[in-house]
């Protein structure tokens, strides 16, 4: 049903697969030449990024659109703007994106991706419990949800990743 769907991570590559040829194009140089075309660029992006909040206004449920190149059309737009922004490093948005919360955030975003499940799971019950059996406000589950999950993935950064990240050069045969 939609849960493979979503959670297939064969259903799911093309998103994967648009990242990781973005990540080449940027680790080769290769987008540095696409800087030419700024003008274009700039006029995908701002496109894209008006598609994406279209999109995130407008809809209310998972439809099956979305299994059916949706979320690759989504991708592909996340990946032009994510090309306008590495073309121009001097810009007002890679500024804005090298804020320290963004870039705490980025660096345990894969903590935050493998912990939010287990903590949404872990925190339902005690606050209804809390709350003497009532549903809490929305606003206080997603504050408390994302405090558990970024709580979470912070603790498991500091004393997973990072040793593990530090065992990596050890064994690395290439040193940067």
């Amino acid at each position: 049903g939609v849960e493979r769907l979503y959670y297939g991570s064969d259903t799911r590559a093309d998103a994967l697969l648009i990242g990781c040829i973005v990540g080449i194009l940027a680790s080769r140089g290769t987008l540095v030449r696409l800087s030419r075309y700024r003008r274009t660029l700039g006029l995908a992006a701002a496109s894209s990024a008006a598609f994406l909040v279209w999109i995130a206004l407008t809809m209310t449920q998972m439809p099956w659109s979305l299994y059916a190149g949706l979320f690759t059309v989504i991708a592909v737009a996340v990946a032009i703007i994510l090309v306008w922004v590495l073309t121009r490093p001097r810009g007002l948005v890679p500024k804005l994106l090298s804020a320290w919360p963004l870039v705490w955030t980025g660096r345990r975003s894969y903590g935050i991706y493998l912990w939010h499940q287990p903590a949404a799971a872990a925190i339902s019950s005690p606050l209804a419990s809390i709350l003497g059996g009532r549903e809490p406000h929305w606003a206080l589950s997603v504050g408390v949800f994302v405090a558990t999950s970024l709580a979470v993935a912070a603790i498991s950064f500091r004393y997973v990743e990072e040793p593990m990240l530090a065992l990596k050069h050890r064994f690395s045969s290439v040193h940067e």
